[in-house]
């Protein structure tokens, strides 16, 4: 029997012994539940206050819907358990039979300095975990790990951890302990998010003077009489950039993603805020996820993700250019309006998005990387103090309509980056994506991290990666570029054996991809044709990794070795797994897809993908009850006009 079925069977149980308790009170006997007990006391029905009783079984369950079930009945009953609490020595005057028994006050008492104390407990355990992850963010290894789960004992829900393994039951949330043991993968020191770091890992220690040449270049198109005013304005604004370009008005904070550019118009306004999600409100949003899950449940594992330190957040904030912003790209397409519209508001992130986008098809990628830098800026200024980046530990759910504008910014700015051909600061741009939804990857993350960390020469990264509970408890997440770029991160250790398990492992399990890949970096011709069935999905995945197969695939021992062992295994292994059924391609690969704009990987993704609307700023929202959309903040009655 699971776990989730005892539950049933316990709450059954209470409510049996609540309706026996309630019926003995009004002077109903009752004797067939008499010699009845607890797990942890013996129940004397005509000593025991019904309501205390409640009391206690919020305490033990703490959900939402108990808690509205016992408010119910204490309306049906005419009676107010918080004043029996309060004052103990009054009676009921609804019912003669209520009397006060001085043992209750105790029960009361000793319930309420429990649940204190349990309190206490958890509060100790989230600091030591926090403490834990923070304190070997960078230099996480097993014996840190470990000390995370003994800690987290206390707090976790052995049934739910334990018993079913890396995942909760019927849900994709990995639980706690598994947590702890992959955190340590996305975590990353803010510093190694500095482009001009790795600039001055590759080529020395450059002099200050060029740094500062580097961070005052102007990000776009800007006359010099312009650029006059634009500095006059900057010491006006006090707090504006600093010798570091990272100070901002209003804050002792440091922007920790970018640096002011010398073009860039000072401000003292946010063009929104950050705010951070109470475990209810996450709640509404898991239920609207997926309505058959338990809110028990859901709230175990709610509780369990805060003592491990994990928090919630969200960009909130409209403006008026919301509605122009919508018109100029979705109703009436207009290139100049929407740079007009730039103009009159340069932070607005979602012109700043599409412009640059407009800009990198007409070959401006310096303009374009600009913008997109500027936008990264303004979801930077916006930070909360308590959100740590970097930390592995904050998510941004992707119903609401700006935290997507944020995992689109990253995912823009990791293409910059490329382009620049910093690889090192991509992957840990890579890890911070990931790490607002690590469940959910709704921007596909893994099936791109892999290039990053071969050309960073993060081998074991990606080693640690794949065999961490991301990739091992869910086999979704085990796609064809991980399977194969894994064994030649093996390979690149000089651990040949562990390659060619893992290019045999990868074989197994994407076979059509060894036939594809064989022909865009393989050494021989007349490879044998493909046979076998292959899924939209697979067929998806492989295009997107093939894309960028040869640039990590690309030295002369690399390629004889995927050549002599994939000619290998297709002679010897006749018969090898295939799809044997269409899967649906997810909506991960699909985002990911469409934004890296690879015209012979989209040419792969069925039709009907596209019947509807599909807006490059926003591409397949969320569609529960809980998510925001575009049009959640623009004004209609301006669209109808």
């Amino acid at each position: 029997m699971s776990s989730r079925a005892l539950r049933r069977l316990e709450k059954q149980k209470l409510e049996d012994e609540l309706a026996n308790l309630t019926m003995q009170e009004k002077g109903q006997p009752n004797h067939s539940n008499e010699d009845e007990s607890s797990e942890e006391e013996q129940i004397q029905p005509h000593k025991v206050n019904a309501f205390a009783f409640l009391k206690e079984e919020e305490d033990e369950y703490e959900s939402l819907d108990e808690e509205e079930k016992i408010g119910s009945e204490n309306e049906a009953g005419n009676a107010n358990p918080d004043a029996v609490e309060e004052t103990p020595g009054a009676v009921n005057s609804s019912d003669e039979d209520t009397f006060y028994d001085a043992k209750e006050d105790i029960s009361a008492t000793e319930s309420a300095k429990k649940k204190k104390r349990n309190k206490k407990k958890k509060s100790r355990a989230r600091k030591k975990a926090a403490a834990v992850i923070s304190g070997d963010t960078f230099s996480t290894g097993k014996a840190s790990q470990a000390k995370g789960l003994d800690q987290l004992e206390d707090v976790e829900d052995e049934e739910f951890s334990e018993t079913l393994g890396h995942y909760y039951e019927n849900s994709h949330r990995l639980t706690s302990k598994a947590f702890i043991e992959a955190v340590s993968l996305l975590q990353f020191d803010p510093k190694f998010l500095d482009p001009d770091r790795e600039f001055r890992n590759l080529f020395g220690k450059l002099p200050e003077e060029i740094i500062d040449d580097v961070d005052s270049t102007l990000s776009g198109s800007v006359s010099p009489e312009v650029l006059a005013q634009i500095r006059r304005m900057a010491k006006m604004v006090r707090g504006w950039g600093g010798k570091d370009r990272r100070s901002i008005p209003g804050t002792m904070r440091k922007l920790v993603l970018t640096k002011i550019r010398d073009d860039w118009i000072p401000t003292t306004k946010k063009d929104f805020l950050m705010m951070e999600l109470n475990i209810q409100k996450v709640q509404q949003i898991a239920m609207a996820r997926d309505a058959s899950e338990w809110p028990v449940a859901i709230k175990a594992e709610l509780e369990a993700e805060a003592a491990a330190g994990i928090q919630y957040f969200a960009f909130e904030g409209k403006t008026q250019f919301d509605t122009e912003f919508f018109i100029t790209v979705a109703i009436q397409p207009d290139h100049e309006a929407l740079i007009n519209l730039l103009q009159r508001s340069p932070y607005h992130i979602e012109t700043l998005l599409q412009v640059a986008m407009i800009l990198y098809r007409q070959g401006q990628k310096i303009q374009s990387s600009a913008l997109v830098e500027r936008g990264l800026f303004v979801f930077d200024r916006s930070f909360k103090q308590s959100f740590a980046v970097g930390s592995g530990l904050c998510r941004l759910p992707f119903e609401y309509f700006l935290n997507r504008q944020f995992y689109l910014c990253i995912f823009r700015y990791i293409q910059v980056l490329t382009q620049k051909s910093t690889f090192f600061t991509a992957l840990n741009y890579c890890k911070l994506l990931l790490s607002f939804s690590p469940e959910d990857d709704p921007y596909g993350v893994r099936h791109f991290i892999d290039f990053y960390a071969v050309l960073a020469g993060q081998y074991q990264y990606l080693i640690d990666f794949v065999n961490s509970p991301f990739c091992q408890a869910n086999s979704d997440w085990f796609v064809p570029s991980l399977a194969y770029s894994v064994a030649l991160a093996h390979l690149k250790l000089g651990e040949s054996e562990k390659a060619r398990q893992a290019l045999t492992l990868a074989y197994l399990r994407y076979p059509y991809m060894a036939h594809m890949i064989l022909e865009k970096v393989g050494l021989a011709a007349g490879i044998p044709a493909y046979k076998g069935d292959v899924s939209s999905h697979t067929s998806v995945a492989t295009a997107a990794y093939l894309v960028r197969a040869h640039l990590i695939w690309d030295d002369a021992a690399s390629k004889q070795f995927l050549h002599d062992e994939l000619m290998k295994l297709i002679t010897t292994i006749k018969k090898s797994a295939s799809d044997s059924k269409d899967q649906p391609i997810p909506d991960n690969l699909i985002r990911y897809v469409i934004l890296s704009g690879e015209d012979s990987v989209m040419a792969k993704i069925p039709r009907q993908f596209f019947d509807g609307d599909v807006f490059e700023f926003d591409v397949l929202p969320p569609t529960t009850e809980e998510s925001e959309t575009i049009y959640s903040f623009i004004d209609q009655s301006q669209i109808m006009l």
